[in-house]
């Protein structure tokens, strides 16, 4: 009886879902609607997003009843839970003849006996369907109003733009930071037809039309960063509606939160793409992939936004940190002009990195040149601290590079991150110390104890 509930639930749910999506995908300014909504729900699924939209237009942030109770809020007494679509997932196996796929906990001796043997294909974490689970919205429980914006904020943490020149100077050069981490160049022309911008693929470039407006500049180069983020590896793949929808919602999304207002220019954009004839299946992978690309594009230009804003800020410790940096960066390229194989190298030889220069290893037959110390300077009054501080170790013969975030540039080569205070160079001997030095101060209070 529950299972054939659940059944009738799921299909209404997927009824209603499937209606709402025919109607975004003809109507632009609808699908634009939609995509504003998705900022508050960057942890759930295209699906689960439409589905949340269709029961609670105005719903701000969606938990379980457990996970709000954890947080310390109670769901109010007679609230209609939101309900969305959780996967069943389970360890399957294909039978031998190919037709169906089963948990591994319904193989037969013979089946097990052959999967042991690699004899039937096994395949993990497979999606074996849905059950309608119940969400609650952060306004249906007791949590104050006025703390509802710090717990679901709309604009990343810290971040204030209101489009001024020099926010949009700053802005761009966030962007600009954004696309050489990810190996892009970004130049100004003009692109074949009436386009505003172009993206080459094969060459990781930029092209972006010379006479547009500022705010028409950084939409379009968002634009086209999207096309690198989402379709570098599958650009003849996927249908050209489709890719262009993605970038296009995508460069919305990351304007919207951003600041930029590009909702007529988006509209105008899709209305030639209202036509698209795609199943609604992959009418939502390719929302999911705007979803995660815009996030990840949110965060890291929202972050070189705020480093970009800091260096500006008229503070006299923050102008000596910027002058100790600019001798760390002087020094370096002294170095490269001595040393010329500091200056050269393949993207994986990098050992250092500070804004936009690269400090190369000088490696031949597989063997570093340099020593690391070369990145310090005591006349200069640059140690590790300040090395670590400014930019970014990276050690090519253990696949690692030292920070706290994520750098695309390294992730993309496999390398992993080492957090700063985990590190062999200062990090994790500060800590070791610290540690050491608070069991002695431990003993020591025991002693007193004791002897009282």
């Amino acid at each position: 009886m529950a299972k054939q509930k659940n059944k009738e639930l799921i299909d209404e749910l997927t009824t209603n879902m499937n209606n709402d999506i025919e109607n975004y995908k003809q109507d632009p300014k609808k699908e634009l609607e939609l995509l504003k909504y998705f900022k508050q729900f960057k942890k759930y699924s295209a699906r689960n997003t439409v589905l949340i939209k269709n029961q609670n237009a105005g719903a701000l942030g969606v938990a379980s009843y457990k996970e709000h109770k954890k947080n310390g809020y109670q769901v109010r007494k007679g609230e209609k839970a939101i309900r969305i679509l959780a996967p069943k997932i389970a360890d399957c196996f294909m039978t031998e003849d190919r037709k169906y796929i089963l948990p591994l906990t319904k193989a037969n001796k013979t089946q097990k006996e052959q999967i042991d043997n690699g004899q039937l294909k096994v395949i993990k974490n497979h999606v074996m369907g849905y059950v309608a689970v119940p969400v609650f919205d952060i306004t249906q429980t007791d949590c104050p109003i006025e703390k509802i914006p710090e717990l679901y904020p709309n604009r990343p943490e810290n971040y204030e733009f209101d489009g001024t020149d020099k926010e949009l100077g700053i802005l761009s050069q966030a962007i600009s930071r954004y696309a050489n981490e990810h190996g892009v160049d970004i130049f100004q022309g003009n692109p074949d037809g009436r386009a505003k911008g172009a993206y080459y693929p094969s060459e990781s470039l930029i092209e972006i039309q010379n006479s547009l407006s500022d705010t028409d500049r950084l939409s379009v180069t968002l634009h086209e960063l999207a096309h690198h983020a989402l379709h570098q590896n599958n650009y003849k793949e996927l249908p050209t509606n489709v890719m262009e929808y993605q970038a296009e919602m995508t460069a919305f999304v990351v304007s919207n939160q951003l600041g930029i207002d590009t909702k007529d220019s988006a509209t105008a954009y899709l209305a030639g793409w209202t036509k698209r004839d795609v199943s609604n299946e992959t009418y939502l992978q390719a929302l999911d992939g705007v979803k995660k690309v815009s996030n990840e594009m949110i965060e890291e230009i929202s972050y070189h936004y705020l480093e970009f804003e800091k260096e500006l800020e008229p503070d006299k410790e923050l102008q000596k940190e910027l002058h100790k940096k600019d001798n760390l960066i002087d020094m370096l390229m002294d170095l490269q002009e001595d040393n010329p194989d500091l200056a050269y190298g393949e993207p994986h030889e990098v050992i250092y990195q500070i804004d936009d220069l690269k400090v190369y290893g000088g490696y031949y037959d597989g063997i570093r040149g340099v020593d690391y110390d070369i990145l310090i300077d005591e006349d200069l009054d640059i140690g590790w601290e300040e090395v670590l501080k400014y930019g970014t170790v990276v050690v090519p013969e253990e696949n690692s590079y030292i920070s706290d975030r994520k750098i695309a540039q390294f992730e993309n080569m496999g390398f992993n991150r080492v957090p700063l205070d985990e590190n062999h160079l200062v990090g994790k001997k500060e800590k070791e110390l610290a540690e050491n030095s608070r069991s002695v101060s431990n003993n020591e209070i025991e002693i007193d104890d004791f002897e009282r």
